[in-house]
């Protein structure tokens, strides 16, 4: 039982959740301590739902689903781990069915996908997205216009067979328009009147069964807007009564400032605002940025229970940036609990010598050492796994260090910093003669399949020194870099192809020009 005492009176609340158990409710892994899921199975799909189980991902989280980044409003996420591109459901996705991608975003699909260019994935026009879709918009990926007798969904873009639906899946209504509501009888989208007005869904063709957002049931079961509220129109509150506030969520009137969700029925905070947590002893939200026990919580009776987003309850009472933390200062974990082992990103792993984890999964091993994903172990160097960021014991490396190449064929790392035909390659082709990708910074010149940082650059010697540009471009042999040769203003390098050595003349025009007496290229007569 919470007790939480008011100015006006003294409310007592019972909150029961679901405890959470391993295997039911799509979770992997519970907190032994807050009884809630931690890691749910399969958590590219799914994430903690903060009541015992999992949902389905709607919105970004760093450090689920393969994301580093969100974005603002927390919808999508704006950067992925390596080879992985933002999805619709806030997470990231493996590059599966993107034929050419540069920089972490897909520019081309396989034949039979569609690109949506503002999440840079490839979605097969078979889906259920496109399904009864007659046209689809090839900017966005999404549908533009559905078969006969189906309407496009103004929200996910989906064609439903119901009028005034805005959002579908494989032909049925999920949710009307605003002022319309689901009959879950015939399915169709019903104009809001009556005593069905503000109602989302209705069962018997009579009943609501749900409430628009920022409406509850009254007495009556008709959906009116929030108690406490001394100004509104459309039932919606704008003004509270003296002694409230109006919550940033929900519509609420609630007793307490900086309230970001109350409950409805009794005015009281459930949840504060981002940057407070709600102190149990006075029911009051209170400041969770300052250096203190209670810095990144959420819910404090006595000790904090439960943390901010991104972060996790340890043995100490306090918020850490990683589970299975021990001890931390400032939210920044400095102790791991027993079999667990502290990595140079802060976060704790049960693999030793990892110094950087992702889902509980070991992405990179201290200075000679790879993660072998059999063992699930950082493992030694030996003569075949030189170089090796990860790979499996008994199959070989499948991913390099930046220093070194991966040679397809044979499995194994080779330095890719000598000036050959693999400087600067990640990846070798299936046969393991030429390059076919870069790391990170460099890109890949198709005419010799080698790897360049320089704009323009065919074939580069070394860091910051190409020899060879392209036919848009003039080598400056004295720096190395490749310079706009279509610029008649900048005349030493107009339609040149390579300066002399320190850099103030042409030494060689492209094809079809000659160098005049002043050293200039100018068109063959």
């Amino acid at each position: 039982m919470i007790k939480i005492l008011f100015l006006l009176f003294l409310v007592d609340i019972s909150i029961s959740a679901p405890l959470c158990k391993k295997g039911e409710n799509n979770c992997a892994i519970c907190n032994p301590i807050t009884k809630l899921c931690i890691q749910c199975e399969n958590d590219e799909v799914f994430i903690p739902d903060g009541k015992g189980g999992c949902v389905k991902a709607n919105k970004c989280r760093v450090g689920k689903n393969y994301c580093n980044e969100c974005s603002e409003d927390e919808k999508l996420c704006n950067k992925c781990a390596e080879e992985y591109f933002p999805d619709e459901n806030g997470g990231c996705s493996y590059s599966y069915n993107c034929e050419i991608s540069y920089k972490g975003k897909c520019l081309k699909c396989k034949e039979n996908f569609i690109l949506n260019k503002n999440l840079s994935i490839c979605k097969s026009i078979l889906s259920e997205d496109f399904k009864n879709c007659e046209k689809i918009q090839n900017s966005d990926g999404k549908c533009e216009k559905c078969e006969e007798g189906y309407f496009l969904s103004s929200e996910d873009k989906r064609c439903s067979k119901i009028e005034n639906c805005r959002q579908s899946a494989f032909g049925t209504c999920l949710l009307c328009n605003q002022e319309f509501y689901l009959d879950k009888i015939d399915g169709k989208c019903k104009k809001q009147t009556g005593n069905l007005m503000y109602c989302k869904e209705v069962i018997d063709g009579k009943t609501c069964n749900e409430c628009e957002h920022d409406y509850y049931f009254d007495q009556k079961g008709n959906c009116v807007s929030t108690n406490f509220c001394e100004n509104g129109a459309n039932g919606v509150c704008k003004q509270c009564l003296s002694g409230y506030y109006l919550s940033k969520f929900g519509n609420t009137c609630t007793n307490q400032e900086n309230c970001y969700e109350g409950i409805k029925s009794i005015g009281i905070c459930e949840k504060c605002i981002s940057g407070f947590y709600i102190d149990y002893k006075d029911g009051k939200c209170k400041s969770n940025q300052e250096e203190n026990d209670f810095k990144n919580c959420v819910k404090v009776d006595g000790e904090c229970i439960e943390c901010s987003l991104r972060y996790y309850l340890g043995e100490d009472h306090k918020c850490a940036n990683t589970i299975y933390c021990a001890e931390s200062i400032n939210g920044t974990c400095i102790a791991c609990k027993e079999n667990y082992y502290l990595g140079l990103d802060n976060q704790c792993s049960k693999v030793e010598h990892c110094i950087y984890t992702q889902l509980l999964e070991c992405q990179e091993c201290e200075n000679n050492y790879y993660y072998d994903k059999k063992s699930k172990k950082c493992k030694l160097w030996d003569e075949i796994f030189n170089g090796c960021k990860y790979g499996h014991e008994d199959k070989g490396c499948e991913r390099c260090k930046d220093d070194y190449y991966l040679n397809k064929t044979e499995r194994i790392c080779y330095n890719n910093n000598l000036n050959d035909s693999f400087y600067k390659c990640a990846t070798t082709d299936d046969n393991g003669e030429l390059c076919a990708s870069c790391i990170n910074g460099y890109s890949l010149r198709n005419k010799y399949h080698r790897c360049s940082n320089i704009d323009g650059c065919v074939l580069q010697e070394s860091d910051n020194k190409c020899i060879e540009c392209n036919s848009a471009k003039c080598l400056n042999v004295k720096t190395g870099l490749c310079e706009n040769n279509n610029n008649r203003a900048e005349k030493r390098y107009y339609k040149c192809k390579r300066t002399n050595d320190d850099g103030s003349t042409c030494d060689e025009c492209l094809e079809g020009y000659i160098i005049d007496e002043e050293g200039f290229c100018v068109t063959k007569k």
